[in-house]
């Protein structure tokens, strides 16, 4: 099974509620739409709302010895509640998750090629996202042409951590997820 697999697939539907930022009371049904390459995609119904969404995990970490949760970056996708799905404007929005929480005052570094983009610590939550839906946008396009993505971070401990990432997979993974929330 590939790795992205394994670790999704072990979330259970409260913890994937809290995940996508759906609260905590939420119940959330997964499924899996397909492993692309080095990236998966997943379905997702929470409390009535869809949402989709593609993952990957590190293929090198640094440094070794930090011992810290589960790293994965994920590109989730939404649309807006109430509306037709053929009105429905959706949005996708990326996070990065370096196994703990990040630098309260601090940001992490997504470097995707040459192109370099700044992440805000995701308040209270392991990780950090993009200070705005444009750069989300910038992100996702730079990672459909990429080939390799860097995540710097640090922690509150100022611990620093380089997780590399492969692109390989990321446009196919993005297509299904498009073609499966509608």
């Amino acid at each position: 099974m590939p790795r992205a697999m394994n670790f999704w697939g072990r979330i259970p539907g409260m913890a994937l509620a809290a995940l996508l930022g759906l609260g905590a009371g939420s119940a959330a049904a997964q499924e899996w739409i397909g492993t692309f390459g080095d990236w998966n995609a997943f379905r997702a119904t929470v409390d009535g709302k869809q949402v989709c969404y593609m993952s990957s995990t590190p293929l090198d970490m640094e440094p070794k010895t930090l011992r810290r949760g589960a790293a994965y970056v994920r590109v989730t996708r939404e649309g807006e509640a109430g509306v037709t799905p053929e009105a429905r404007q959706w949005r996708d929005a990326v996070s990065v998750v370096p196994g703990y929480l990040v630098e309260a005052e601090g940001n992490a570094v997504v470097i995707v090629d040459n192109a370099e983009f700044r992440m805000r610590p995701a308040g209270g939550a392991a990780g950090a996202v993009s200070p705005a839906p444009a750069q989300d946008q910038t992100m996702v396009r730079a990672m459909i042409a990429g080939t390799r993505m860097v995540v710097r971070a640090a922690s509150g401990r100022g611990t620093q951590s380089t997780d590399t990432y492969s692109l390989t997979g990321f446009t196919a993974a993005h297509n299904a997820m498009g073609l499966s929330c509608r």
